[in-house]
């Protein structure tokens, strides 16, 4: 986290996080340390049938990780943005024409996002030994 300076960490399946008790309580406690002390943001991706409240322990479902929360988002959420901003029908091609015409305008906009940010050379991440 600090050597490639992380600033977001995104979780998917919650619930298969661990394999006990005791991992899932030292994975909650470093999700709290590295969002005070490293200033990194938490993103969970569950699926609870549970109405999680924010400051307060889930029973049966979150458990202790709502409590250092800043929100909590329904899964309806999506289903309401989707209303109000619908995605792009999708494209169906029926000619050789058409492909071409697909493939010009695609390149066409990988290298306007090309020309938006300029290349960085990789990091080098250091390498250390450790021994348990």
């Amino acid at each position: 986290i600090a050597e490639c300076d992380v600033r977001v960490i995104i979780i998917s399946g919650w619930e298969w996080t661990s394999a006990s008790y005791r991992r899932k309580e030292r994975l909650l406690f470093y999700l709290r340390e590295i969002m005070s002390e490293r200033k990194v943001a938490v993103i969970i991706f569950s699926q609870t049938t549970t109405k999680p409240v924010i400051g307060k322990i889930d029973r049966a479902g979150l458990g202790k990780l709502p409590t250092f929360a800043i929100a909590i988002v329904a899964g309806e959420m999506s289903e309401a943005l989707d209303a109000v901003s619908p995605k792009p029908p999708p494209i169906v091609i029926h000619s050789a024409e058409e492909r071409r015409a697909a493939e010009e305008s695609a390149q066409l906009l990988i290298s306007k996002i090309n020309m938006l940010q300029p290349l960085k050379p990789p990091i080098a991440a250091k390498r250390k030994l450790v021994r348990n």
